[in-house]
């Protein structure tokens, strides 16, 4: 179920994604608490997974591999890798025999 929202979603995965990971990292810094840090490791992880999710489905939909989205963990430089992908050319198959490479 999920898969199939963040593939259909993608753009918003990695919204939400980015988000938790910042509310992941000020959560443990607004108090000394051992439950908070442990809140905010939760949420950065989830948030973290949320935007590799999310880049994941984005690559696919360029024709590249899932395996792309690991530039993700390189943050904003992996981020602008990613978004600047360009369309993997695809070969249509036409019956016209005009076309066939000789």
């Amino acid at each position: 179920m999920i898969g199939t929202y963040v593939g259909h979603h993608f753009h918003q995965s990695i919204i939400w994604g980015i988000t938790l990971q910042c509310f992941g990292v000020l959560i443990p810094l607004s108090q000394n608490r051992p439950i908070l840090t442990v809140l905010g490791g939760v949420i950065l992880f989830g948030g973290t997974l949320l935007t590799v999710m999310g880049f994941a489905a984005y690559t696919r939909t360029k024709g590249r591999s899932p395996a792309w989205s690991s530039l993700a963990f390189l943050s904003i430089i992996g981020w602008i890798i990613l978004i600047s992908l360009k369309p993997k050319q695809v070969c249509a198959l036409t019956g016209d025999s005009s076309q066939r490479a000789t």
